[in-house]
Parts: C-alpha cells; sequence; structure tokens
C-alpha cells in the first residue's frame, strides 16, 4: 500500500512527527494504528492520520506533517476564523513542562524548604526557574520546568542545600549561583567528552557547551546526546564507506540535535534552530546544511545531509532505543519476515 507507506515516511518519520507534537504513542501493525495518549489528544491524531491518508497519494514529506498537524490542532471554521474556545479550557497541543523527583532525607526537610510563609520555596523558585512542587508524597519534592538545565541546577542547588543544613533566602541565592556556574562547567565537559567520543576535534568552545547540556534532555526516552554520539558515530562510517568526508559526516552528526538544547528559548524548530547556531559560530555550510536539513525541512545541498538523515534514524529506531516500542518492534519483525517470505 504505497499510499499508507507514505503516509508513515521514511522509517516512520512522519509518524514520529505526530507523536511529537500530540504528546501520543503511534503504534502500527499492518494497516492499523494504535494511538495511546490523553483523550484529546488521541482525538487530534485520529484525526491527523486520517487527514495525512486522504493527502498522501502523491507523497508526504515532513513540512506538510508540520503544517498539517498546526491546522488539525488549530481548527477553523467554514468562514474561515478560527472557533471560540472558553477561557476555563485549555488550548489543545501545549508542551507539558518536565518533572523529576528529589528524595529527601526525612519529612522535617519539607518544612524547612517551604520556609516561614513560604519564604524559602519563593526563593528557591525565582532564583532557579524551577517550581517546586511539595505534596502529601513522602519524602519527595519534584521540580518542574521545560528547561532540563534550570531543572539541573536546580536538582545541583536542592542536594547542596540539604547538606549544608543552612536553608534560608539569601543562603538559597548563594547556592543556586554555585550551581550553576557548576553545571555550566559539567555542559562544557560532556560537550568536549562526547566529541572525543566521536574522534572530532575543532568544534567551538561555545558549541561543545551548548550541546552538553543534552545530557540533561532526553526524547522518547531516549538520551539526546548519547544519540547523538550515536548518530555521528554511524555517519561517519556511512561516510567512510562512500569514499566521503567523514569529518564533516560525524560534526553533522554530532551536532544535528544541538537545537534541542534551546528550543524552549528561541521559536522555531531544533533544526533550523540548530542550523542557525552552527552558521554563526563558522561552521561549514555542508554542517549547517547536514544539521538543517535532518528532518527534511529544507532541501539537502550537502552530500553529507542525507547520511545525517539516515544516521539519526538508525539511532532513534534502533531497539530498545526508545521507550514507545513493544508495538512497533513486532511491526518491524514481521515487515522484515515478509520481505524475507518474498524471494
Amino acid at each position: 500500500n504505497q499510499r499508507l507507506a507514505n503516509l508513515c515516511g521514511v522509517l516512520d518519520e512522519n509518524l514520529r512527527q505526530i507523536e511529537s507534537a500530540l504528546d501520543v504513542g503511534i503504534a502500527r501493525r499492518g494497516e492499523t494504528f494504535t494511538i495511546s495518549g490523553e483523550s484529546r489528544q488521541t482525538e487530534l491524531a485520529a484525526k491527523a492520520l486520517r487527514r495525512f491518508y486522504d493527502e498522501s497519494a502523491e507523497g508526504l514529506n515532513v513540512e506538510d506533517v508540520q503544517l498539517g498537524l498546526i491546522e488539525v490542532a488549530n481548527p477553523t471554521d467554514e468562514s474561515g476564523e478560527e472557533p471560540e474556545v472558553p477561557e476555563s479550557e485549555p488550548q489543545p497541543v501545549r508542551r507539558k513542562p518536565r518533572r523529576r523527583s528529589i528524595k529527601l532525607a526525612n519529612d522535617e526537610m519539607k518544612g524547612r524548604l517551604i520556609g516561614r510563609e513560604g519564604r524559602n520555596i519563593r526563593a528557591l523558585e525565582a532564583a532557579t526557574g524551577v517550581e517546586l512542587i511539595i505534596d502529601e508524597t513522602p519524602l519527595q519534592v519534584t521540580l518542574s520546568s521545560f528547561d532540563p538545565v534550570r531543572r539541573q541546577v536546580a536538582r545541583v542547588s536542592l542536594e547542596r542545600l540539604m547538606q549544608d543544613g543552612r536553608i534560608h533566602p539569601v543562603r538559597i541565592e548563594e547556592v543556586v549561583l554555585k550551581a550553576q556556574a557548576e553545571v555550566d562547567a559539567d555542559a562544557l565537559k560532556n560537550g568536549e567528552g562526547a566529541a572525543l567520543e566521536v574522534g572530532v576535534t575543532g568544534i567551538p568552545m561555545e558549541l561543545l557547551r551548548i550541546l552538553g547540556r543534552l545530557q540533561w534532555r532526553t526524547s522518547f526516552g531516549q538520551n539526546v546526546l548519547l544519540h547523538s554520539i550515536e548518530t555521528a558515530q554511524v555517519a561517519g562510517t556511512i561516510a567512510g564507506e562512500l569514499g566521503m568526508d567523514i569529518r564533516a559526516a560525524k560534526v553533522g552528526g554530532l551536532l544535528h540535535d544541538i537545537g534541542k538544547a534551546l528550543d524552549h528559548e528561541i521559536e522555531g524548530t531544533h533544526a533550523a534552530i540548530g542550523a542557525d547556531l552552527a552558521k554563526r559560530h563558522g561552521m561549514p555550510e555542508s554542517i549547517v546544511n547536514a544539521i538543517a536539513a535532518h528532518h527534511q525541512e529544507v532541501e539537502c545541498t550537502a552530500r553529507e545531509a542525507p547520511i545525517v538523515q539516515v544516521a539519526d534514524a538508525i539511532s532513534a529506531a534502533r531497539p530498545g532505543a526508545r521507550g514507545d516500542q513493544a508495538e512497533s518492534h513486532l511491526r518491524r519483525l514481521e515487515d522484515l519476515q515478509a520481505i524475507a517470505m518474498g524471494f
């Protein structure tokens, strides 16, 4: 079924876009799709799949999917005007802040973190930019934020404060400043370690620092920094086999998701953000294009760009890499079996 193949895209890239945009899981077996998630989001995903299937006869690329998802999530009536949404109802397709829990030594620590009239918790939230959720769950405080680096700063700060025992607004500001410097240094160390593992040099220090922040970012359960390292290694191997520029392929693979470190701060897709970042730091055009084109948002003009696309898909699709996937692994095995039985 060519239309179904167009709907899914190369290595299910279109399905991955729908899953990411609508915060759902999509599993396919043959011509049947199973959608998991909140009821409102699963309805939107089902509507999107029906629409894209109808439009896929002539092919369907990632840009078509992204534009279609905007229309599915924000429908218009026949007059072309957006329907009114009561203020009490949440808007659909809203990215959820990620959470991380910290264990406390005892329940007394909760009171000390809250402080008199909530002064300590307000000071912590103001200094870190992270929401602290302290509820009835015993021996636990939850950190909630869109920014993984801020969550890491808050985690380090809380651990230092609990070890030190002095918890008051002035001390909180001092500890958070030290934690920010520590996390910044760790990010650079992470980026340098990734470049060393891949075997490339000459990447600007600021790019390595931003790359290192991906250590605290995940995508469908896969650590994004480790995914970037895998992509670079696979891209380098493919480039070597084809007699192409191994370093350009490796650097393009290593930096292809660097925009995810900043997509909560800057508008645009992570591919566009990453390409602009690489360009501003003087990276060659072949690497800039490899980053910009890895989700087919722009045309591949560099020879290394398709290699990075393939390496990215291989790392993301390998069994066990992501946490969605019992059904998709089974479907992949069935497809492979069908191919084998066709000979």
